[in-house]
């Protein structure tokens, strides 16, 4: 998929969904239905608006590295996986806060994207001082002989699908809540470092996440799967997939925090053990990686020594297996 920021006008007319899509919840994953659907029916392409920064963190303000459930990166290749073939970009900054709800849709809807449909929320609203509204696009869509699809909240356990609402649920750590909402377990992303080997004293040696670019969920025990790249791999396949989980994966026990029972700092590792497969020394240094987090096991907690860290740890693998059915 080509992230768009074209200088033609090259592109073939659109099916069209705008938003932030942080996360590629439930929410936007029935929004980039429509589209899809649309585009098959009509024959158009399937294609998606986000803007950086988002508008909240432009207004406030707000440096968002670290605080958000995708990186780019990741954004675009989760918009790829849910079958968006075109993804525009648009910088958010001053002079595009300033454009009026008219001149954002005659520029980057119809002129620059060549939107013929549109996805977006009930909730939606563009332009400056928000005047732009589902209803307005509705009107003008018709009145140009095109059409506006508004789609229905989706409700996770009595609640609207938010991103908001699974950043602040994996900052508490409850990442079974936040899997149900995204669809999938959440995924942190990196590269595997070299191994401080504590892990492998205690007999249970871990694979150390690094370069992880988006929120990290609250310290504590995980149970979920991990993902490595082959050193082989072609660049299809150099990063864990978002949508679907490919049949690869090692189901495992994480651990983030600052290990306080070893060496409390405040540096925060984020560390996986492998239930079922045993590997070399540092087999896995410098692989990309994939960390599937599905259920909260414990919180962390500092042990009087080593000998209760180690049985504690031999529980948590139990219950990893437990829930992992592994």
């Amino acid at each position: 998929m080509t992230t768009l920021n074209p200088k033609s006008s090259a592109l073939p007319p659109t099916a069209l969904t705008i938003g932030n899509f942080d996360g590629c919840h439930l929410g936007h994953q029935a929004l980039i239905e429509v589209v899809v659907d649309a585009s098959n029916r009509l024959r158009l392409t399937p294609s998606a608006l986000t803007f950086s920064p988002r508008p909240e963190a432009y207004f406030r303000g707000i440096d968002e590295t670290g605080r958000l459930l995708f990186s780019p990166e990741q954004k675009q290749r989760a918009l790829e996986e849910f079958g968006i073939k075109h993804h525009d970009v648009k910088t958010f900054d001053h002079a595009f806060s300033q454009l009026s709800a008219e001149a954002f849709y005659t520029t980057s809807i119809r002129e620059k994207l060549r939107a013929e449909f549109i996805s977006v929320g009930a909730n939606f609203r563009f332009g400056s001082q928000r005047q732009g509204t589902a209803q307005w696009l509705i009107d003008r869509t018709e009145r140009d002989g095109y059409t506006t699809h508004i789609c229905a909240e989706v409700v996770v356990d009595d609640a609207a699908a938010s991103s908001s609402r699974v950043r602040r649920l994996l900052s508490e750590g409850d990442v079974d809540n936040a899997s149900r909402i995204l669809g999938r377990p959440y995924l942190l992303e990196g590269v595997i470092g070299s191994d401080s080997k504590m892990g492998r004293t205690l007999g249970f040696p871990t694979a150390n996440l690094h370069d992880i670019q988006q929120l990290i969920p609250a310290h504590g025990v995980y149970a979920g799967w991990m993902w490595v790249a082959e050193i082989t791999a072609t660049s299809a396949h150099k990063h864990p997939p978002i949508r679907l989980q490919p049949t690869q994966l090692w189901p495992a026990v994480f651990n983030i925090g600052v290990r306080p029972t070893v060496n409390g700092s405040k540096e925060v590792r984020i560390e996986g053990h492998l239930l079922d497969k045993q590997l070399a020394d540092n087999a896995l240094y410098l692989r990309r990686a994939g960390f599937y987090l599905a259920h909260r096991i414990r919180d962390e907690q500092r042990f009087p020594d080593l000998v209760a860290l180690k049985a504690q740890i031999q529980v948590d693998v139990q219950r990893a297996k437990t829930l992992l059915n592994a």
